[in-house]
């Protein structure tokens, strides 16, 4: 434990030199040269280059015919959920059954394949990531490529209105995201007209093809593609994975100091454990409060269990619902979870909870989001407020927002 100022700062030399060396780096990748690893509009390019049949990779249509295959069939945990379509169900409603209903569009040879491909509809106010059309065959393909922002401006439905005149063509509306989240507009409202697909399944593409490539410098290209997209957008890098979990161990005293001196955090999840639960939620139970981990329930969900014949704690330690205050890098945010157990099925219980909430994400192998709320933006916790007093009052709006939101819900569980 350290005591002195003096340890204090050869900790944290210590941590700044292994930090140091972590940051160097050890290959070259032609990605990370030209900014690609941070910039949309780069892998956008990068991902039209490769659908393009007619430019000069020499793959010819063979990543379109994959990428198509692939998201004919792409499906998420929790696809079967009511009111969320897979990506057959949604392209079926339009005609397409199978790839061979896409023969035209894969095998036309003045397919056009553009980038930032702006609207006409609405003006210079809109940009379409990637825009696939085959006069020919009468479809059009349009990916919106989510990395690194959210959608705004109501880009989605603007986009599906710019087609609206094409009534005799197949149209294909893709939200390629890391994770293969769902899209959602501005207003919060699931966009049934868009199919989902991940950056994880463009990388499985991208190694099928490689393995058959034989042209150096585009094997090489594939490559580093392969560990940039693996290593700074869905971070699967082991190795770095395994020299993070050393740097916490070994510097844990010193990572500790740092949390302390940067942020407001700790005194936040503090207030909200001693003074905020206390006061608005007297009936909260299974508290765990421990440095920046803060999670809790109420009695009336515990109740629901009992009724239902469930038992709120399961395997691994976890609940199956409860609320935490989470804010790892980010914003520090509250919310509401359901957990399971990896091998176990969502119970019915489970599914009331759900069907009350109406959560925007889908219900995953162990986890599901049912709602959350921003308690301080990323720029707020590393603020200094004037006091004390000002920061909670801060929060207190926010968390009462929240109250509100978990009040309305209780109120529905009691009658069930």
């Amino acid at each position: 434990m350290i005591k002195t100022e003096k340890e204090a700062i050869s900790a944290l030399k210590s941590l700044s030199d292994t930090l140091l060396d972590l940051g160097k780096p050890k290959n070259i990748n032609i990605f990370d040269a030209v900014g690609m690893s941070t910039q949309e509009i780069k892998h956008s390019a990068f991902l039209a280059w490769l659908l393009n049949p007619e430019m000069p990779h020499g793959l010819k249509n063979k990543f379109l015919t994959i990428f198509l295959k692939k998201l004919l069939y792409y499906e998420q945990d929790g696809a079967d959920i009511d009111g969320y379509f897979t990506n057959k169900q949604i392209l079926s409603s339009r005609g397409i059954f199978s790839i061979d209903d896409l023969h035209g569009l894969i095998n036309d040879n003045k397919i056009s394949v553009l980038k930032e491909r702006t609207l006409t509809l609405n003006g210079n106010d809109g940009r379409i990531d990637i825009f696939i059309e085959s006069e020919s065959a009468k479809t059009l393909i349009v990916i919106e490529n989510k990395i690194f922002t959210s959608t705004h401006d109501d880009q989605l439905k603007r986009y599906v209105a710019e087609f609206d005149n094409r009534t005799d063509w197949k149209k294909i509306f893709v939200y390629l995201t890391p994770n293969g989240d769902l899209p959602y507009d501005d207003d919060d409202k699931y966009d049934e007209r868009w199919c989902i697909f991940s950056y994880e399944t463009v990388l499985d593409i991208v190694r099928d093809v490689h393995v058959n490539v034989h042209n150096l410098k585009l094997k090489s290209l594939m490559e580093d593609y392969i560990t940039m997209v693996d290593n700074k957008i869905l971070h699967n890098n082991p190795t770095i994975r395994a020299l993070c979990k050393k740097i916490r161990h070994e510097h844990s005293e010193a990572l500790e100091i740092i949390l302390h001196y940067i942020d407001n955090v700790d005194m936040v999840y503090q207030y909200i454990a001693t003074e905020w639960i206390p006061r608005n939620i007297p009936n909260s139970c299974n508290l765990i409060a421990n440095g920046r981990r803060l999670i809790f329930c109420t009695k009336v969900v515990s109740d629901f269990y009992n009724r239902h014949g469930l038992n709120m704690r399961i395997a691994d330690g976890l609940f199956r619902f409860q609320i935490s205050v989470v804010s790892k890098d980010g914003p520090i945010t509250i919310g509401m979870w359901l957990s399971k157990a990896r091998n176990d099925e969502w119970s019915a219980a489970d599914n009331k909870i759900r069907e009350i909430l109406q959560p925007t994400k889908r219900m995953g192998e162990k986890y599901c989001t049912l709602y959350s709320r921003t308690i301080l933006s990323v720029e707020e916790r590393e603020k200094v407020f004037e006091t004390d007093t000002k920061l909670f009052e801060l929060i207190d709006d926010r968390l009462n927002e929240f109250i509100v939101k978990l009040q309305d819900f209780e109120e529905h569980l009691i009658t069930l």
